[in-house]
């Protein structure tokens, strides 16, 4: 995940519930506002904005292992 901050610098990440989406899908939202998307080329990176219901590479699934 990239952000332009430096190697070892902490970064605070929360998920957010996907609009129209079911329960476990979130997008994620940093500590200055972006919501991070998976690039065509795999990698994880921050965006400003919100991104649209459909915008499936913002989703993010969260599985819990009990």
């Amino acid at each position: 995940m990239t952000r332009g901050a430096a190697a070892g610098d902490w970064e605070g990440i929360r998920p957010v519930q996907a609009s129209g989406q079911p329960l476990a899908t979130y997008n994620l939202k940093d500590s200055v506002g972006n919501f991070w998307h998976v690039n065509s080329d795999g990698n994880i990176t921050a965006s400003p904005g919100t991104p649209s219901p459909g915008d499936t590479s913002a989703q993010f699934r969260f599985e819990y292992l009990w």
